[in-house]
């Protein structure tokens, strides 16, 4: 007859330690997708970021170049909330704090089709306010051109009339409930910490106005979806009238 000889000192892991090993594991998972849910907001805000200051740069070329090589200072004018720039034969016509879109912003406020319209001045040398290119409609008026970035707005844009021209220029982009005002309710707005009700008034409530103070990011989430920018420079006309 054959003996069988059976081995007792087999071991394996048992429930607590398999229970141990999956706590580990979904703890180092979840760390690793944190991180990589970081690193993809920090991606997309540094491509935004990088956009609106791109933008804030063009545009503010532009207008410096027609400035300096123009041979009249420019003029501005103003009709509601539309406003323009005439430099000799080229016209800028914008609206401040307007969401370039089409559709209706978070704080109720209608989004522009267009924000900042570049156009010829129809009538070189001069500026009226009459007939001002239309920026809610697709197509302003023909040959123009729309210098802003989709979801962006204008927050800043200035020209002095005398030379050497001051030039400035201020972009926001994102949606009404990542922006913060500082001159709307207080000028403490936007440095509050913690939960508070300025903090949370969107910037656009009281209707469709003008900035008050600095618009900058509330950093809150979403963050990644929201960037500013502004751009000054002082340029001096190369031609005499």
């Amino acid at each position: 007859m054959i003996k069988r000889h059976t081995n007792t000192d087999q071991t394996g892991f048992t429930i607590i330690e398999l229970l141990i090993a999956t706590a580990v594991l979904s703890t180092i998972l979840l760390l690793v997708t944190t991180m990589m849910v970081s690193i993809g907001n920090l991606y997309y805000k540094g491509i935004n970021q990088s956009r609106v200051q791109d933008d804030v740069r063009n545009i503010v070329d532009q207008v410096s170049q027609y400035a300096q090589l123009g041979n009249s200072d420019p003029i501005g004018v103003s009709s509601g909330t539309t406003q323009a720039y005439c430099i000799n034969n080229v016209r800028f016509t914008y609206i401040l704090d307007r969401q370039l879109g089409t559709g209706t912003g978070k704080s109720g406020v209608p989004q522009s089709k267009h924000v900042l319209w570049r156009d010829a001045n129809p009538s070189p040398g001069t500026c009226s306010n009459l007939g001002l290119p239309d920026l809610t409609a697709a197509t302003p008026s023909p040959g123009g051109t729309e210098l802003m970035v989709p979801n962006a707005r204008l927050t800043q844009f200035s020209i002095t009339n005398v030379s050497p021209y001051s030039v400035a220029v201020g972009i926001a982009f994102g949606d009404d409930d990542l922006l913060c005002d500082s001159g709307f309710i207080a000028p403490s707005d936007c440095t509050i910490t913690g939960v508070s009700a300025h903090m949370t008034t969107l910037i656009n409530n009281a209707g469709a106005i003008a900035p008050s103070g600095t618009i900058v990011c509330k950093g809150t989430t979403g963050e990644q979806f929201c960037a500013t920018a502004s751009l000054s420079t002082t340029v001096a006309r190369r031609l005499s009238p």
